[in-house]
């Protein structure tokens, strides 16, 4: 019996590769086989219909305070639509990420941005050119994976982290930003919600269902780069 199977879901694998019908199945926090839907007759510890949602690789949220410039250089360039920043977003040497860790987080909140670029890049723009969902979906996972030598992450395929996320991406979108007052001595802190996550799976594990938090902690610090599955090195 396999820990965990995700049938029927929209697959989009991090690649850049366009959507497919799949099946996933996952044991001890890794992938062990991605088939054509309903192909995995196998029986599991946990099982998912993701009939009509989307499933994508783990975000990767570079989220840590280096030296984003090229951020900088656009930052309160605005001539009325976001053409800049889309070609900027395109060009093959730029990498998502904010060069922001929580040193400005009671004055503006940076956490809603793979969000913004699966809801409004990719489906929403009206003035301007979208851009193509598998392109957001590769660089919110493999591509910024890659750049950070996180080898075994950001791709749904076997020997790969069993990290997901299952989206309604119909209803994706993001909640009004609120303020929070729960640091130490009462300090502040802006939070946004967004509504559309059915579910997240670390290692194989839903660590979060409908934007609830299940109280399980399967992340682990990583020291170092992790190797590559054996299989993207055939």
């Amino acid at each position: 019996m396999h820990d965990l199977i995700i049938r029927n879901a929209t697959l989009i694998d991090g690649s850049g590769a366009e959507a497919v019908s799949a099946d996933v199945v996952a044991d001890g926090g890794r992938i062990t086989e991605v088939t054509a839907a309903n192909g995995s007759p196998a029986k599991a510890k946990r099982l998912i219909d993701a009939q009509g949602d989307l499933l994508t690789p783990g975000f990767v949220d570079i989220h840590t305070h280096y030296d984003g410039q090229v951020c900088w250089d656009l930052f309160g360039i605005y001539e009325g639509d976001l053409e800049g920043q889309r070609r900027v977003i395109e060009h093959p040497q730029s990498v998502f990420g904010l060069s922001d860790g929580g040193a400005h987080c009671g004055v503006l909140v940076d956490a809603g941005v793979p969000t913004y670029m699966l809801s409004y890049f990719s489906r929403d723009r009206q003035r301007g050119p979208r851009l193509p969902l598998p392109f957001v979906v590769h660089k919110l996972t493999q591509d910024a994976a890659q750049v950070y030598g996180l080898n075994d992450r950001g791709l749904v395929a076997p020997g790969y982290q069993a990290d997901f996320n299952l989206i309604d991406y119909d209803a994706l979108q993001l909640q009004p930003p609120k303020m929070v007052y729960d640091l130490p001595a009462g300090g502040k802190r802006l939070v946004q919600q967004a509504d559309g996550y059915r579910m997240t799976i670390k290692a194989g594990e839903p660590t979060f269902e409908n934007g609830e938090a299940t109280g399980a902690m399967p992340g682990r610090l990583i020291r170092g780069a992790p190797s590559a599955p054996a299989a993207a090195l055939n």
